[in-house]
């Protein structure tokens, strides 16, 4: 990987970077109300456990998400 990118080559990465921000912080929505649904309707503490983990999955997606606005981490350009 060059140290070195383009103008248009790191724009460019900066949208694919935002698009899987997206996509993931789609996937642990989905994930989570589904892993919601499940807990509700058995009683694994398999699954519970598998709703605690996929809850921080999805926090930590919201953090990279919301840290990509935040005023104080954002990249000088």
């Amino acid at each position: 990987m060059p140290l070195f990118q383009p103008e248009d080559d790191a724009d460019s990465g900066d949208q694919a970077v935002t698009r899987a921000i997206y996509l993931n912080f789609a996937a642990n929505t989905i994930l989570l109300i589904l892993k919601i649904v499940v807990v509700l309707l058995s009683s694994s503490l398999s699954v519970l456990a598998s709703l605690v983990d996929g809850a921080l999955d999805f926090l930590s997606t919201f953090i990279v998400w919301t840290s990509q606005y935040s005023p104080l981490l954002a990249r000088a350009k």
